[in-house]
């Protein structure tokens, strides 16, 4: 219920929600209404739902030749008695390298198909991101990254999630170009990631801060 601020009567939340209609449709607010509509109609259960996701305008268009994955993934036949063709890889990594000087850190699960290998994606399971800024400095690429999107922090003290990381990574080859083919962290080495299936899941997983 809601009073009106000159007569002090009430009104139902409907009848509400129906003057508001009428006014933005006598002020030509066709698109105020679309937007409500794409929105969900303002309800509660949409606003949560609304903020917990992405943007449209939030998810950036990643180019697969931006996109190199780890070499070493480790990946284990499920355990019996479940039956499935697929062996599941549970320390995949995605870098993604923005022309911009953006950059995104991906750390997912992927499944390993059946007698073809190719690999799959897994976006609906846990994965945590890490977002900053990259240069690169002759073969030398300094990244400097935070986590942005990951599993509860249950520690005591401050969250380590929260601190901005350095890291040195080198161009191992790369095209004529200048496109990078391969790089490496340390001893992880990686190539580009063009042999995995539903990369285009990258973007909203990315888009999605949220540190719960």
């Amino acid at each position: 219920m809601k009073k009106t601020a000159r007569s002090g009567r009430t009104i139902s939340s409907k009848a509400s929600s129906c003057l508001i209609m009428f006014c933005l449709l006598s002020l030509g607010g066709t698109r105020q209404l679309q937007r409500l509509a794409r929105a969900g109609g303002g309800s509660p259960e949409a606003r949560a739902r609304d903020s917990t996701s992405p943007r449209r305008a939030d998810v950036r268009r990643i180019d697969p030749r931006w996109v190199y994955r780890n070499q070493d993934l480790r990946c284990q036949r499920p355990p019996k008695p479940v039956e499935s063709e697929a062996d599941h890889c549970d320390n995949a990594e995605f870098a993604v390298f923005y022309p911009d000087g953006e950059v995104a850190l991906v750390g997912c699960e992927l499944y390993r198909i059946g007698k073809t290998g190719r690999l799959l994606m897994s976006a609906g399971d846990d994965f945590s991101v890490r977002k900053g800024r990259w240069s690169q400095q002759g073969r030398r690429i300094i990244v400097a990254s935070q986590c942005t999107h990951g599993l509860r922090w249950v520690g005591s003290g401050p969250d380590p999630r929260l601190e901005q990381v350095t890291e040195i990574w080198t161009v191992r080859t790369r095209t004529k170009a200048g496109l990078f083919l391969s790089l490496s962290r340390g001893r992880r080495v990686f190539r580009a990631a063009g042999d995995v299936l539903g990369l285009k899941d990258l973007a909203p997983m990315i888009a999605d801060d949220n540190l719960n």
